[in-house]
This record gives structure tokens, sequence and C-alpha cells, in this order.
């Protein structure tokens, strides 16, 4: 065999045995804060007719500034627009 094949082949022993090991590690899951909040508590309306783009996002500020957590939408339609 020469030189230029045997390092092909060394280089190509190399990069499999890196790819197992990479693999087998797996990731952390993040961990979420369990505190909820309702959007309802911030002036959402679920009736379909009220506009609610403003409680949502007051909801999801109010989530962010605790540091995160989660948002809790009961069933109902609650009417929205983008949310910036």
């Amino acid at each position: 065999m020469n030189s230029y094949r045997r390092e092909v082949v060394a280089s190509l022993m190399i990069m499999v045995a890196s790819c197992g090991s990479a693999s087998s590690a797996e990731p952390a899951l993040p961990s979420i804060p369990t505190k909820e909040f309702n959007i309802v508590e911030f002036g959402a309306a679920g009736d379909g007719k009220t506009m609610c783009t403003e409680a949502i996002q007051k909801t999801i500020s109010a989530a962010a500034a605790a540091g995160g957590g989660v948002i809790n939408v009961p069933a109902g339609n609650f009417l929205t627009a983008h949310c910036s």
C-alpha cells in the first residue's frame, strides 16, 4: 500500500471513530420554570369578538421578566394580530 493510500485510510478511520463518539453524548435538556401565566389574567377574552393582542403581549412580557414560565391559553376564540 503506498504512502498516500495509508494516509487516506488512517484519516477515514479517525473520522469514523470521532463520529461515533460524538453522537453518543446526549444534549442537556433545558430547565423550564414552572410558573404559569394565564392570558385571561392579563385581559384576554376568548369570546371571538375582543382583540387580545395587547393582553397576549403583556402575558409574554411578564413571563420573560420573571425568567420564563408556561403561558396558559384556555379554551376559547382569542383574536390577535402580529405581536411585537
